[in-house]
């Protein structure tokens, strides 16, 4: 099993830098397994997001505060894939993918 880290620890309002599926088995259209974990005391809205060109973005993975301390779904991956946190008072939070 590979491990693609997309943000760690992160504790600001910032979408991460995009990353490029052309690696396996993080390939386009291809499925992994997105994971958002967040600390106790987070308070914020992070997501994991995907696009086909590198503007245009869709929510695939998200969580708002620490209701969901840690999560995972099966994504469909496209192109790029970044974290991206909208919304921050405290905490912290990390997102990877598992493929």
């Amino acid at each position: 099993m590979k491990v693609q880290v997309l943000g760690e620890d992160k504790a600001a309002v910032a979408a991460g830098s995009s990353v490029d599926m052309s690696t396996t088995p993080f390939m386009d259209r291809h499925s992994a397994v997105g994971c958002i974990d967040v600390s106790p005391d987070f308070n914020g809205t992070y997501a994991i997001q995907t696009s086909d060109d590198g503007t245009t973005w869709a929510n695939v993975l998200s969580v708002t505060g620490a209701n969901q301390v840690n999560k995972k779904v099966s994504v469909q991956l496209k192109r790029y894939v970044r974290d991206n946190m909208t919304a921050f008072t405290a905490g912290k939070a990390s997102s990877y993918l598992l493929g």
